[in-house]
């Protein structure tokens, strides 16, 4: 009985542990300038335009559970011809999802707009595919670093 117990005392911290290693993975991962691949933009109807884009996402991690910054800068051609986009903010992880964000977008006004839906589909040493979704539309950046 004593070493079931134990057995299961030691996978429960080892998952644990495993959890908490994921978050500062992934924060070490993101950090740092991105090149912006592609950008994608679904409206509020659903349709989905998808973009050859030139820019940078920046990360800058406070290597703290405080808020770390990001930014935006982009150009991409779309129908009406080269469009600037440009974001800036705070970002911080979920405390309960290694892939999850909250992003507090600053606009030229200086007023913050909370998203609460933002997400890594999907981050490797060298590339990412970044998700997030406001009241009016849903945007997918592709990158390199």
């Amino acid at each position: 009985m004593n070493r079931h117990l134990t057995y299961i005392l030691l996978v429960i911290t080892i998952t644990l542990i495993m959890g908490c290693d994921k978050t500062k993975r992934t924060r070490k991962k993101l950090d740092g300038e991105w090149t912006i691949l592609s950008y994608e933009y679904m409206n509020p109807s659903g349709f989905t335009y998808k973009y050859s884009a030139q820019g940078t996402f920046i990360f800058n991690d406070s290597k703290s559970e405080e808020l770390s910054t990001f930014k935006i800068d982009m150009d991409y051609e779309g129908p009406a011809g080269s469009t600037a986009f440009h974001e800036e903010g705070f970002y911080k992880f979920s405390s309960d999802n290694w892939d999850r964000m909250d992003l507090y977008r600053v606009n030229a006004d200086t007023i913050t707009d909370t998203i609460n839906d933002a997400w890594i589909v999907l981050i490797t040493k060298d590339d990412l595919k970044f998700e997030y979704s406001d009241n009016l539309s849903r945007k997918t950046f592709i990158m390199a670093k």
